[in-house]
């Protein structure tokens, strides 16, 4: 798979995320078993510097067998995803909670290509975090001569019909110089989409 869409894919897989504090750890993370079917659309810009898609894909992601080890209450993933031009590609990983002292859950983390992301809370039922633009995944968007890059994910959970919901919306921000050498910043969302999960 193309590393700029591994990118992408993985900032967006995380399974749903009830609130978790003050609850024992492992009863958290066995909160975040379950299958979840999902839909993404990846944007970027063209030559003109606007805003278009640039892939979209399906997905199913199974999160199982959770465990405590090493001071982390996680569940193992596997997603399987269909892009819409009908390739597939399945990315496995795991995610869940740091352990507090007294055993309980702690800040929220998932692995991104084996680096720990930190979920920071807004609310009980949103979240946020920021990473790094990965070069590869600029170039794909349609960046060149990138001088410097972030993205911010926020992701909000709603319940409603046995259903769980995570919306997630992406907004990246990059600085490069243009053909003629002027500096050029530009905001916009460069991801979109959710998970959805049928709870009892």
């Amino acid at each position: 798979m193309n590393r700029a869409l591994k990118m992408a894919l993985l900032l967006a897989l995380a399974a749903n995320q009830g609130a978790a504090l003050g609850q024992d750890a492992l009863e958290a993370a066995r909160a975040l078993v379950g299958e979840y079917h999902g839909s993404w659309t990846l944007y970027g810009v063209d030559t003109n510097g606007l805003v278009v898609k640039k892939n979209a894909w399906t997905d199913t992601m199974v999160a199982k067998d959770p465990i405590v080890k090493d001071g982390r209450a996680y569940v193992a993933t596997r997603d399987d995803i269909r892009y819409e031009s009908g390739k597939t590609d399945t990315i496995e990983s795991s995610e869940g909670y740091f352990v507090n002292r007294d055993g309980s859950a702690g800040e929220r983390y998932f692995l991104l290509s084996g680096s720990l992301v930190v979920e920071h809370p807004l609310s009980p039922d949103s979240w946020s975090f920021a990473t790094a633009a990965d070069p590869n995944e600029l170039a794909y968007l349609g960046f060149s001569n990138v001088r410097q890059a972030r993205h911010v994910m926020v992701k909000t959970l709603t319940t409603g019909d046995q259903v769980e919901t995570d919306s997630v919306t992406r907004v990246t921000t990059v600085q490069w110089r243009d053909g003629k050498g002027a500096l050029q910043t530009k905001q916009f969302v460069s991801l979109q989409g959710s998970h959805q999960r049928r709870i009892p």
